[in-house]
């Protein structure tokens, strides 16, 4: 882990080795992120119409293109196009 965080750029934090044993706020930070997207959305469903495909709209299309290279295969295979 070290070696990881070094690799990004990012301090050690021996807590990291304890992940599973603390509190985390993601819940709270989806919640608003979610709610906001729905918002924005209009629509009030936990999956709703206007995020499909929005990986086509948002993803850099270099990253969107190694993407496709390293998973197309698989992604075929589970019935995405």
């Amino acid at each position: 882990m070290q070696a990881l965080l070094g690799f990004l750029g990012e301090p050690w934090d021996p807590a990291v080795l304890e992940h599973d044993r603390r509190p985390h706020d993601i819940s709270t930070y989806y919640g608003s992120f979610s709610a906001e997207r729905r918002q924005t959305a209009q629509e009030q469903t936990a999956i709703y119409r206007s995020r499909v495909g929005a990986h086509r709209r948002e993803m850099d299309p270099v990253l969107r293109t190694l993407f496709h290279l390293r998973s197309g295969a698989m992604l075929r295979r589970l019935g995405y196009s």
